[in-house]
């Protein structure tokens, strides 16, 4: 591999392990002893993260230049989705309480989209860098951290 690798993401049902890098890279190994492989994408950007469905059938992959990939097949194929921003994406993370995908990155870029749907922004303006996001099932919120703290009560 010639990228630089950014994330490693083991799907529980599934077991597969995917690995998201630079120049559009996609690595993905079926079990814990299978070899990893290429997975061809319809984009060279750099990718930051992978997300995907409790079932492990959606998946979002997420990168520079406002890049989001979705997969309905497990993975097989990607197809593009538009974000309407040039903004880095840095995060694709399923909420299963909510059914839905939270879309988050650079610009306060936060989108939420169900699985099959085009992601919707937050309403609110946002402004900074996220990095990472959690749920909070008690308060039933998303937390998003980077270079600032917000707690966001879910739609």
């Amino acid at each position: 591999v010639l990228s630089t690798l950014r994330q490693v993401a083991c799907q529980p049902q599934t077991q597969h392990t995917w690995v998201v890098g630079d120049n559009g890279t996609l690595l993905r190994s079926d079990d814990a002893s299978s070899p990893f492989r290429p997975v061809p994408l319809p984009t060279e950007e750099n990718l930051f993260s992978v997300g995907f469905s409790d079932d492990g059938a959606v998946l979002f992959l997420v990168g520079n230049a406002g890049t989001l990939l979705r997969s309905t097949d497990g993975g097989h194929s990607f197809t593009p989705v538009p974000t309407g921003s040039p903004q880095t994406v840095r995060i694709a993370h399923f909420i299963p309480e909510l059914g839905e995908f939270v879309i988050a990155g650079v610009g306060g870029l936060l989108m939420l989209t169900k699985q099959r749907t085009i992601p919707q922004r937050l309403a609110g303006r946002f402004e900074g860098r996220f990095d990472h996001l959690i749920f909070h099932a008690a308060s039933k919120s998303i937390i998003v951290a980077g270079d600032r703290l917000l707690r966001l009560p879910t739609p």
